[in-house]
């Protein structure tokens, strides 16, 4: 069944292209009027998304066809691979699961029932009880998936729910003699191609903040997150509640997505669990924020709820990360290196640990108020600047060893 409707518009919608039908002519299977859309980086990735979406609708349609025209008497569908991947996305959010360490958030949450909802539900697998599916099952699913033009990596994060549910759920928890249908199945997802860390030294360090301080308050976010180095998203969802208007900031929000793909600002639920952090804050930063709070109080926007850097058409809102990217290009004009907006929070990690005549002794604190799990984490990432300390110990041995070897 092919869905007849006009062509594909698209809009800018909070960073991302927002790709839709502009005039629905179909309905659902229950009959309501559907119009549909995706999100996306890029217009095409947006309407890759909604050609998806409308491919996974067609579908549906046919499945309920059929299931009209051939009657057959009602099963209990609470243990097919559709209801129980919804069941299981529940419980991961709840922190039930045994194998699972962490609670997910609402957002990674959104991204699985999105998963299975457009790439599983619709096809014959997801009405097979969870028990019964072979492996056979699992790579018939994969080979129409991709005669069905879903990319490989769609395929791969489908292909993962069930491997998580199965490895992690129910070969665990529900039937342990149970050997997983899904294992085995390889993928050729083609590395990332994004731009590797741009570190910024001591002196593009003091460059970037010298054109913040003459751009003014409206660099003022820029400044937060280098001095901070926290998370985009960590800054721009902070409200004056988060201020104790002394020494400590607690970073607890950030955006994500709801069930629609529009983004909001998540006040409960963090990142990660370790991204829940109280952070004592540098004089720079408690002076940037006396002067923001004086001038907010001054226009009447420091309630506790109003938001540190609120956007500039509407404060009521919080200020979007496109428009700190916008700013941040602004900056760079003037610099020959071009980092990204998180690498200010790279930058930031690797200034502290850089200057610091101790690194062993301050790396645990820098970790864990960069909102990192583990301070082994903090070491992976900024290994290029431990790999100094490496060397001068190199140096150490090498005059050390000089008093007892023969090797000179």
């Amino acid at each position: 069944m092919k869905l007849e409707h006009t062509e594909f518009g698209f809009v800018k919608d909070k960073g991302q292209w927002k790709c839709y039908c502009s005039v629905p002519s179909v309905k659902t299977a229950k009959g309501n009027t559907w119009r549909p859309n995706a999100y996306g980086k890029t217009k095409r990735l947006a309407r890759e998304k909604l050609e998806e979406k409308l491919h996974a609708q067609e579908l549906e349609l046919e499945s309920s066809k059929a299931d009209e025209a051939d009657k057959t008497e009602s099963k209990d569908i609470s243990n097919t691979l559709v209801e129980q991947l919804k069941r299981y996305a529940i419980m991961k959010q709840a922190g039930v699961i045994k194998a699972v360490s962490r609670k997910l958030k609402v957002g990674s949450i959104n991204d699985k029932n999105e998963l299975n909802r457009n790439l599983v539900k619709p096809y014959p697998i997801g009405k097979i009880e969870v028990d019964k599916i072979t492996r056979k099952d699992v790579a018939d699913w994969l080979d129409e998936l991709k005669a069905n033009g879903i990319g490989e990596t769609r395929r791969k994060g489908a292909y993962n729910l069930l491997t998580d549910y199965y490895n992690n759920y129910y070969c665990i928890e529900i039937d342990v003699n149970f050997i997983s249908p899904a294992t085995g199945f390889k993928f050729d997802t083609k590395k990332s191609k994004a731009d590797p860390m741009k570190i910024l030294d001591n002196s593009e360090t003091k460059h970037y903040l010298k054109l913040c301080e003459e751009m003014g308050e409206e660099a003022d976010v820029l400044q937060f997150i280098l001095y901070m180095y926290c998370r985009a998203g960590e800054a721009t969802t902070l409200t004056w509640s988060d201020w104790d208007k002394n020494n400590l900031v607690h970073f607890h929000s950030t955006w994500t997505r709801d069930d629609m793909g529009k983004l909001i600002v998540d006040r409960k639920k963090p990142k990660t669990e370790s991204s829940d952090r109280c952070v004592f804050i540098p004089e720079q930063v408690k002076t940037l924020l006396i002067v923001r709070y004086a001038d907010a109080e001054a226009k009447g926007k420091a309630k506790e709820s109003d938001w540190i850097f609120p956007a500039v058409k509407d404060p009521t809102k919080a200020l979007s990360e496109s428009t700190v990217w916008n700013r941040h290009k602004r900056i760079l004009r003037d610099m020959y290196k071009v980092p990204r907006v998180h690498d200010l929070r790279h930058s930031g990690i690797s200034f502290n640990i850089r200057n610091s005549a101790n690194k062993d002794k301050i790396i645990g604190a820098v970790s864990r108020n960069a909102g990192h799990s583990t301070i082994g984490i903090t070491t992976d990432i900024y290994q290029h600047v431990l790999d100094t300390e490496f060397i001068e110990l190199a140096n150490y041995q090498s005059e050390l060893y000089k008093t007892v070897s023969p090797l000179q």
